[in-house]
Formats: C-alpha cells, sequence, structure tokens
C-alpha cells in the first residue's frame, strides 16, 4: 500500500512538471539576473529563455529554439567564469532599469555588461536588453 501510494505521488509530481516549462521567478530584478547567470552556466536554455523578454528575446529566441548544441556551447564558454552582479538598480532613462554584470573568465578576460531589467504587469522580472557597460 505504502509503495503504491509512492508511485502514486511519483506519477502526479511528474505530470505536473510536465504540464509546464519551468519558469525562473523572480521577487526582484537581481534575482532574475542570479537565474540568469545560472542558466548561462548550466546551459539551461529552458530557463535563459524564462529570464528574457522584449528585445533580447527576440534577439536569441531561434538560437534558444533551434540550435541543439547552444547549451553545451554555453556550458564550455563560461566554466571557470566568475560572474559578479551590482546590488545597486541603475536608472538608465528611457532605456529602463539596469544591473551591471562583470564576468571574468579564466584566461584573464573579462566581460563587463548591463541587464536591463523590466517589471511585468504581473509583477515578474524580465531581462529585456543588454548593454555595454561604460567606465
Amino acid at each position: 500500500m505504502r509503495s503504491q501510494l509512492l508511485s502514486v505521488f511519483i506519477a502526479f509530481s511528474l505530470a505536473l512538471v510536465a504540464l509546464g516549462a519551468p519558469r525562473a521567478e523572480a521577487e526582484e530584478p537581481f534575482d532574475i539576473v542570479a537565474n540568469y547567470i545560472e542558466a548561462l552556466r548550466t546551459g539551461d536554455t529552458i530557463i535563459l529563455k524564462s529570464c528574457i523578454g522584449g528585445r533580447l528575446l527576440e534577439k536569441r529566441e531561434l538560437l534558444l529554439d533551434q540550435n541543439q548544441e547552444y547549451p553545451e556551447f554555453l556550458r564550455n564558454f563560461y566554466e571557470g567564469a566568475e560572474f559578479q552582479i551590482s546590488d545597486e538598480l541603475s536608472d538608465l532613462g528611457p532605456r529602463g532599469q539596469g544591473i551591471a554584470i562583470e564576468i571574468r573568465f579564466p584566461d584573464g578576460n573579462r566581460i563587463e555588461s548591463i541587464a536591463i531589467v523590466e517589471e511585468a504587469p504581473d509583477g515578474s522580472w524580465l531581462i529585456v536588453d543588454e548593454a555595454e557597460a561604460r567606465p
């Protein structure tokens, strides 16, 4: 009886997961940026896609949906990289709100960019574009 209940519970749980694609829930804009970075590291294109919207989604949707090698590329590209997310939300004027990200690679190279975030009507946050950070 106990094993039957466990089997039913597992089957029910798997069915719930299968009903919808995972969504990277974020209470604050910094959470969505952290989720995005983790998805880059792990090559999780489903979570990555759930973190973005607007112009950034338009630019990356085909890559995320149809390039089967992209997850492996991401894992290899960001292997050993260190990410630092600013704890400040910057006002970018008409472009919106931005969060600075610095990526340091093991070979000494680094990338500094701004994740442009926007709050959706439902209260969730999305990264809608990226910009090059200026010193």
